[in-house]
């Protein structure tokens, strides 16, 4: 005999383009050097493809390690990311 459970677990799609899209033009290059090594595997269609698409359920250091370049390039931590609930 089974018994159903029906567990709702929410999955969110983050997104950082609002933080890089605030980026100072003096500062893009150099930011976005970085946010490529920070995000694995580290190619520049990685990076735009996480730029566009975001991250589904996002692991924690990536996600430390992407606000701490943008707070370091001057944008305030509630601008960087958006979060979105996907169904």
């Amino acid at each position: 005999m089974y018994i159903k459970i029906d567990i709702m677990t929410q999955h969110y799609r983050f997104f950082f383009d609002n933080g890089f899209g605030l980026v100072p033009t003096a500062q893009t290059k150099e930011v976005r050097e970085q946010l490529i090594k920070a995000i694995n595997p580290c190619s520049k269609t990685s990076f735009y493809t996480a730029l566009r698409k975001g991250f589904l359920d996002i692991k924690l250091p990536v996600y430390e390690r992407i606000t701490e370049i943008l707070v370091q390039a001057g944008i305030p931590e509630e601008n960087i990311w958006r979060r979105v609930r996907v169904e």
